[in-house]
């Protein structure tokens, strides 16, 4: 290794090129963690400097005095030359800081250039381009084929360039140049007649006083295993970032194997900002890497914790008897699975998109590895649509009973143990699975009867995404299978048939009964199922508080959902508790058959 302390001018001058490889993350630093303090220490500096200049002008003696800001480090892996004489490095670490730093230089140029600050503004661009048509950037990408942000990288440096503050494209590049510019815009405003002064600061700044420590590595050394010993700095290697680097240094060993072509087969997609996004509640993390966590417990069978994703996967792809190809092929299908089921639309058909469609509205997604597992497990179409019967009903029944869910995790691994249980007779996957929900007798795990889901049905207050769920399902229920039993309608609105804000004139409360207690009932039944149903259309509140026999006219003149018509002929000139009631118990009679037990 060469550690050399450079400044950026050295750092960036002459015809050179720093190419950051495949298996690097995406550019992820952002405004409040990154961009904002490196300007906030820039501008002190130079401010430093300006300070420092006697009679006007800033001499070399003048800003001796005056500290340099450390950077940290860069990390380069030796590489020869273009065939224009242009020196290459492959970025091992450092290349948010290195991207930073020439979008920094850009955004400074066109700021100056826009003051008028010609010469200053060309001075930095000696150190943002080079004189090679071939090579013209300093940094280079190796191209993905699905682009992301990447791409964005050469847009954003030929529209600084030109001297354009705000370039057409998107992403966090072209958000770091837009910031950086027109902080630099204002902070020369603010020196006025000063501005030239200001303009020769911020180049001595950028040019002499942010220094790094660059370390060169021979060509032999392996940068793959050296680029995950380093200790991550600013924004921290996710667990994907981690097992994409690692893949790549397999492939890499693998001479049967073409890493740029391995990546582009197995690996460029995960770059997508759907996979990238943060998901889950309090700690989120990169949709990426909870994806891979699902798998890794579908393949083994075991709980892997959040912060050990990376070495499982490691251990597991290390001591596997397919080869890489074939672990990946699996992995890339189960991804797009994955994929596929999270983004599954209301009224897809089929019954195992209904299940995810469900599955989604509950925000169910701990059962993902056993759902992983089943996808790989041979019991025909039938019995895989009745797997998915079984889940859906052991999850929908606990969430109207009130039980938690916080034990799907175990629950799933545990099926997943069932299923690979070799020493039981031969049963298809839905009746293990079946079975083993059958077993469970503590509310933790249990799967309710049919009196326990009634009795819920008819007493509890659902959450409103629990209520919507139910109420579609038994729309969907409904509709005559002489029509192919379609979804309903989307955009569906809730409705009180029993208002909330009932009036004592228009609801009077039961007669020969305590005022207190019937009120008291009343409010329980509100919010049961009983009194709730689904409307195409809000009811204006002015007609939704109205008397029974007003909103019942209402509802049969606007509506034509087979929720509302059972509704409709079953219902007299008055709505009460007792209609409620027993409206509730045609519905848990529903219930428990859409969704079975037995």
């Amino acid at each position: 290794m060469q550690p050399q302390d450079q400044t950026l001018a050295q750092l960036f001058d002459g015809k050179l090129v720093y190419i950051v490889p495949n298996y690097q993350r995406l550019y992820v630093w952002s405004r409040d963690e990154q961009w904002e303090p490196l300007w906030s220490d820039v501008r002190d500096i130079a401010e430093e400097l300006i300070k420092s200049a006697a009679g006007g002008e800033l001499a070399d003696a003048d800003a001796e005095g005056v500290e340099a800001h450390f950077m940290g480090a860069v990390v380069f892996k030796i590489s020869g030359a273009t065939p224009d004489l242009a020196m290459k490095y492959r970025v091992i670490d450092g290349q948010q800081r290195l991207t930073t730093l020439q979008l920094l230089m850009a955004a400074a140029a066109s700021a100056l250039d826009a003051a008028g600050l010609t010469e200053s503004a060309n001075n930095l661009r000696n150190f943002t381009a080079n004189t090679s048509a071939s090579q013209p950037l300093k940094i280079q990408y190796q191209r993905h084929k699905s682009g992301h942000d990447y791409e964005r990288f050469p847009d954003v440096m030929s529209a600084a360039r030109d001297g354009n503050g705000n370039p057409s494209v998107s992403g966090p590049m072209a958000d770091c140049y837009r910031y950086l510019r027109s902080e630099i815009q204002e902070w020369l405003r603010l020196h006025g007649d000063r501005i030239e002064l200001a303009g020769t600061a911020l180049v001595r700044t950028l040019a002499l006083k942010l220094r790094v420590v660059a370390i060169y590595l021979d060509p032999h050394e392996k940068e793959h295993a050296i680029f995950e010993s380093l200790n991550a700095r600013g924004e921290p290697l996710t667990e994907w970032d981690k097992i994409k680097n690692y893949l790549l240094y397999k492939a890499d060993e693998d001479q049967a194997l073409d890493q740029q072509t391995f990546f582009e087969q197995y690996l460029d997609d995960f770059d997508d900002p759907w996979w990238r996004k943060l998901i889950g509640r309090g700690v989120q993390r990169p949709r990426v890497d909870v994806f891979v966590d699902y798998w890794l417990e579908a393949q083994t069978g075991t709980s892997v914790s959040v912060r050990r994703v990376f070495r499982e996967f490691q251990h597991y792809v290390d001591r596997s008897d397919d080869r890489l190809e074939e672990i990946m092929e699996q992995l890339l299908g189960d991804a797009g699975y994955f994929m596929e089921s999270e983004k599954v639309e209301p009224g897809a058909e089929g019954r195992e998109t209904l299940f995810h469609e469900r599955r989604l509205a509950m925000d169910t997604g701990a059962v993902w590895p056993l759902l992983l597992k089943l996808r790989h497990l041979d019991g025909g179409a039938e019995d895989r649509a009745a797997c998915f019967v079984a889940l859906e009903s052991y999850l929908v029944r606990r969430l109207i009973a009130g039980y938690q869910a916080r034990s799907y995790d175990q629950v799933a691994l545990e099926l997943i143990e069932a299923l690979s249980d070799e020493t039981q007779p031969p049963e298809g996957p839905s009746k293990k699975i079946r079975t083993h929900l059958l077993s469970y007798s503590e509310n933790a795990n249990l799967w309710p009867t049919d009196a326990v889901t009634r009795q819920a049905v008819l007493e509890r207050n659902l959450a409103l995404y629990a209520r919507r769920l139910v109420l579609a399902a038994l729309e969907r229920y409904l509709i005559p299978s002489m029509a192919g039993n379609p979804a309903p309608p989307t955009g569906l609105h809730v409705e009180h048939l029993l208002p909330q804000g009932w009036g004592p004139d228009e609801w009077p409360l039961p007669s020969g009964i305590d005022p207190e207690q019937a009120e008291d009932e009343r409010s329980q039944a509100l919010a049961t199922l009983g009194n709730l149903t689904l409307l195409n259309a809000r009811l204006n509140s002015s007609v939704s508080n109205r008397a029974w026999k007003v909103k019942r006219k209402k509802i049969q003149e606007s509506d034509n959902l087979f929720l509302n018509r059972r509704l409709l002929q079953q219902s007299g000139d008055q709505w009460t508790e007792d209609d409620i009631e027993q409206r509730g118990r045609w519905m848990g009679d529903m219930v428990v058959k859409i969704w079975p037990r037995e």
